[in-house]
């Protein structure tokens, strides 16, 4: 049971450390964003959709075992015990393996859109570095008009 448990709660820690670390404000948070935007890369996309395939893979297999139960006869007391720690094995693979999946794409479009605005934002000028590059302009065109 842990076996297959402990890969998954390894990943949800990776994937939440990453997802605190977006929540910090900008300088902290320049690390995870970088992480983010190198999904966006052909590398990173592949490496993206194939950790994403597996997850789906590795959700098949609970989902199945949970929809088995339910066709399974009930028996015995000592298998009933049995057949409860399964159920609960097959419930905890599932959830695990399905926030994951959806916690990978909830944090990596998190970060996505957080580089866009760290590019948007870096890119805004102040009023005196406008004026000043006004001011460069003209004296570039006409050297009469600079304005002060």
């Amino acid at each position: 049971m842990l076996g297959f448990a402990i890969p998954l709660l390894v990943f949800c820690a990776l994937e939440g450390a990453v997802g605190l670390s977006l929540l910090l404000p900008l300088p902290f948070s320049r690390p995870s964003i970088a992480i983010c935007k190198v999904t966006t890369t052909q590398a990173g996309r592949s490496v993206i959709v194939t950790i994403s395939v597996i997850l789906v893979c590795l959700l098949l297999a609970p989902l199945y075992d949970i929809l088995t139960f339910k066709d399974r006869p009930e028996s015995t007391a000592g298998a009933n015990a049995e057949r409860r720690q399964s159920e609960a094995t097959a419930h905890l693979g599932a959830i695990l393996t399905g926030y994951d999946l959806l916690a990978m794409f909830v944090v990596r479009k998190l970060g996505l859109s957080l580089g866009k605005l760290d590019d948007v934002t870096s890119e805004t000028k102040s009023v005196h570095e406008i004026k000043a590059e006004v001011n460069v302009f003209a004296a570039q065109t006409d050297p009469q008009t600079v304005t002060q």
